[in-house]
């Protein structure tokens, strides 16, 4: 009898997490197709679903964090040119209350979240040559991007001046400093490279931008989702009602 009851419990377990990954899975699968059918996504766009017991958080339609991540072509412009450059963007939502079942219909309806965080990461290399800055050197979180023009190294550092809008200028104390708003004469690179980021995906905007390995990584604000962020969110105070 013992033994019976020891299989059948196996059973059950089994069952439940065979149940748990299928519906994760056809999740997951239904937000991406959502997500390109209503913002444009691309196929290969991927998402991970990080709530357990899913089960769980299926019936009350909430997850604890989600994932996504695509890579996307973006067009840059600057100095009187346009030229494409690769990003690889990533989507951090926690806490989200959305509808389940209707991803099942290829719909994305967000209700609240708790907080956001977005970034998109460029290759330094691409990024310097979309922007025509130079043949790119090395690049460091200390002393920037360090590119070359001319048998010339220029140093450079990178910020972010307006929602699309960003620019490389000049490290204090960096060989090829020059006065002026052009300061192409004698061979020099100008002091302030200006750049705008003309498409960037689900319509975000630029916040900051900081140095990351051999990359360019933007941290980004997405004005549809953020209306929807409330810190203290539906799961958050489900959390603390329990553990009252």
């Amino acid at each position: 009898m013992l033994r019976r009851m020891l299989y059948a419990a196996i059973a059950l377990l089994v069952l439940m997490l065979g149940a748990e990954i299928s519906l994760t899975l056809l999740s997951q699968r239904g937000l991406e197709r959502a997500l390109t059918t209503q913002y444009g996504l691309p196929p290969d766009t991927d998402v991970n679903i990080s709530s357990f017991p899913f089960l769980m958080s299926f019936m009350r339609g909430r997850i604890s964090e989600l994932r996504i991540s695509w890579n996307e072509e973006c067009m840059l412009s600057s100095r009187d040119s346009r030229n494409p450059v690769g990003c690889r963007y990533t989507v951090f939502l926690h806490d989200v209350s959305l509808s389940l079942p209707s991803l099942f219909r290829g719909e994305f309806r967000l209700s609240s979240l708790s907080r956001m965080k977005a970034s998109m990461e460029v290759d330094a290399s691409l990024l310097v040559k979309a922007v025509n800055l130079g043949d790119l050197v090395s690049i460091t979180d200390k002393d920037g991007i360090t590119v070359s023009v001319g048998g010339i190294q220029h140093q450079y550092k990178v910020k972010i001046t307006g929602s699309r809008d960003g620019v490389f200028y000049h490290r204090e104390g960096s060989s090829g400093t020059v006065e002026g708003e052009n300061g192409a004469e004698g061979g020099l690179e100008p002091d302030v490279v200006m750049f705008t980021v003309q498409n960037p995906s689900l319509g975000a905007d630029l916040k900051s931008a900081s140095i990351c390995g051999s990359s360019v990584v933007f941290e980004l604000s997405i004005p549809e989702w953020e209306d929807v962020i409330h810190p203290y969110s539906p799961t958050l105070r489900s959390n603390h009602e329990d553990e009252l």
